[in-house]
């Protein structure tokens, strides 16, 4: 039997063999996510699975994944998620980076907090890798907005402007670096779980309730963000409306 056989998707979940049982424990706790996206690969880096978050981000349905390999999902932009997959095959240990890329089904570069972690079979042997996926692209745009209009208005003389981009410039890379840290700890903590044989017995419960609240907390966080851009002005010489 090759491997991946016996493997049949549903949805966000996905029946298997018991050696896939900390594969489908994470797809469960994920599964409800709105924004933080979640996949499982084998170690051929084939698809086994995949939350609908993640399937939104790559434009494509969760189930055209499975059996699909990362460079076939993801053609050119597999370039740097390839190899830091491999390595934690080959390592066994967790590798965070941000990605940017552009998808085969956008137009324009975007970016994305990576964090992969080795997934291990019944036997203790690592032969799966998972991978954690949160969007930052508009938070990227809006960040290099600010810090340019920064630039431009220390030649106008408006320096009540200029301090108020600094300011958000600031708040940006702040919101980003929460997101990054947020998603390091989780992943630590995965990884622990991994290691102590998902043990508590409630251990999968509680991570779903954690995952469903760094979720939501993503998402509040978006909408200050773009609420933030909204009412900033596009030039110097519009008012800018604090709320």
């Amino acid at each position: 039997m090759k491997k991946g056989d016996g493997v049949r998707y549903f949805g966000n979940h996905f029946a298997a063999f018991d050696e896939l049982d900390e594969s489908r424990r994470l797809l469960t706790a994920f599964s409800g996510a709105s924004v933080i996206g979640l996949s499982v690969c084998d170690d051929e880096l084939r698809f086994l699975g995949v939350n609908h978050a993640l399937a939104a981000m790559n434009g494509m349905s969760p189930e055209a994944h499975i059996g699909r390999t990362v460079r076939d999902v993801l053609k050119a932009a597999a370039a740097q998620p390839e190899p830091a997959l491999q390595r934690v095959l080959m390592s066994g240990e967790a590798v965070c980076f941000e990605l940017a890329a552009t998808l085969p089904t956008r137009m324009e570069t975007g970016h994305w907090i990576e964090n992969y972690l080795p997934v291990k079979g019944h036997m203790g042997r690592v032969n799966q890798v998972a991978a954690i996926t949160v969007e930052v692209t508009a938070q990227r745009k809006l960040e290099k907005s600010f810090r340019n209009l920064a630039d431009e208005l220390r030649w106008t003389g408006n320096q009540e402007y200029r301090r108020l981009a600094d300011a958000l410039h600031a708040s940006i890379n702040a919101y980003h670096a929460v997101i990054t840290t947020s998603l390091g700890r989780l992943t630590t903590s995965l990884v622990g779980l991994s290691e102590r044989g998902w043990e508590p017995e409630n251990c999968a419960e509680i991570l779903g309730q954690t995952v469903e609240w760094l979720d939501q907390r993503i998402v509040n966080m978006r909408t200050i963000v773009s609420d933030v851009a909204s009412r900033f002005p596009d030039r110097p010489e519009r008012p800018v409306v604090v709320m």
